[in-house]
């Protein structure tokens, strides 16, 4: 468990920052899909529970993805 919150604490490289806005506007617009009024047909709510899930698992990903040191510098 300290090593997830060591990951979590450490910098996430760009590319990542960048997968993590992606997942948070796919969850945003989930989120606001499955909130859709009734009139719409089922199928817009149905695709919004799978974009919120799927926002919420790239979030959650390249929020624990973090830089490696150098091999250098690794202790053995």
């Amino acid at each position: 468990m300290k090593t997830l919150w060591q990951r979590l604490n450490s910098p996430t490289p760009a590319f990542w920052r960048k997968v993590r806005k992606v997942g948070l506007v796919a969850t945003a617009v989930g989120g606001a899909m499955s909130a859709a009024p009734a009139g719409l047909p089922a199928w817009i709510a149905l695709v919004g529970g799978y974009l919120t899930v799927a926002g919420g698992v790239t979030m959650g990903l390249a929020s624990i993805t973090c830089t490696d040191a150098p091999a250098a510098q690794q202790p053995s």
